[in-house]
């Protein structure tokens, strides 16, 4: 069960990476410590469709930055979610009876210290997204979404507390964008 089971990268990279028209099911298990330059620190679901039951996302590093005039890599220092423009998948992932919590972004531009939605669907259900933060360099308020940031796609939360969150905009949830 949770505690029992961890999985970690360390500082080499995310745990998982999921493909897109993957499936990965996850369940009693935490997912720490783990560090990555990119998008989700923990776990990237790119494309593929993720389902994390009874899951405990802690303590993992979102470390990003600009590559583009418009694209900025480096968000959901726990979790990231993204449709694939090349290669499509649904980029759906459920988060279930689980704890997102102090994950990190950090970067002049970081989004979503807990979740970053980049396309698809999230939805969090019964779960507990506290102490995570999106952090830039001293006086910079851009990071945006300390719990959750999304830019595009829909994040659907349900019975689920969202405390403690920090962010230079939005502590608990950010949203960009129509």
């Amino acid at each position: 069960g949770i505690g029992n089971t961890i999985i970690t990268a360390g500082t080499l990279d995310r745990v998982f990476h999921i493909h897109p028209n993957a499936t990965l099911i996850l369940e009693d298990v935490t997912l720490s410590g783990s560090r990555n330059t990119y998008d989700g620190g923990a776990l990237l679901n790119d494309g593929g469709n993720t389902t994390l039951r009874r899951v405990s996302i802690t303590g993992n590093q979102a470390l990003g930055a600009k590559i583009t005039q418009d694209d900025y890599i480096g968000g959901g220092g726990g979790l990231c979610n993204k449709f694939n423009s090349r290669f499509g998948g649904p980029a759906v992932m459920l988060v279930e009876d689980s704890f997102i919590t102090n994950n990190f972004s950090i970067d002049s531009n970081s989004r979503g210290g807990g979740v970053y939605v980049r396309g698809g669907t999230v939805t969090i259900r019964n779960t507990l997204v506290e102490g995570n933060y999106a952090k830039g360099s001293p006086n910079d308020f851009s990071p945006s979404g300390g719990g959750a940031f999304f830019s595009e796609g829909n994040l659907i939360i349900q019975d689920s507390r969202i405390q403690g969150n920090t962010a230079g905009a939005g502590g608990a949830i950010s949203q960009a964008g129509s």
